[in-house]
């Protein structure tokens, strides 16, 4: 019975101690509870990126298997001409897409062509 409070000060001194210090563990918990929060969004954010990257590498890997096959299957003469294409292009971009896109053309132009001779025979 000695800590038994002996005057009504005493008992609301104690009395507001233990209510601050429900609202202080109410407060923690409430932070521990945003930042566990916080954390999860973060973890599934994290794994939605590693499966963008596993679909990425996987699209690259593809490519470059596709890629490998063109050139090896690519006689070496226009191989030599694209690898010269693509240095010029380098150096003059604009001269690259003035070329592409006159190739472009004359390609489409080749298809309408067989096309019409396709159709009127």
């Amino acid at each position: 019975m000695a800590n038994t409070p002996k005057n009504p000060k005493e008992l609301l001194a104690r009395a507001d101690v233990t209510s601050r210090a429900r609202h202080g563990a109410a407060a923690v918990r409430d932070q521990v509870r945003g930042t566990a929060a916080q954390v999860k969004d973060k973890v599934a954010e994290g794994a939605a990126h590693a499966e963008e990257y596993r679909a990425v590498a996987q699209v690259e890997e593809k490519v470059t298997e596709a890629a490998r096959r063109v050139r090896h299957g690519t006689p070496e003469p226009v191989r030599a001409a694209a690898g010269t294409v693509a240095r010029t292009g380098g150096r003059h971009p604009r001269v690259l897409a003035a070329v592409a896109t006159a190739a472009a053309a004359l390609l489409a132009c080749a298809a309408l062509r067989r096309r019409r001779r396709d159709d009127g025979a």
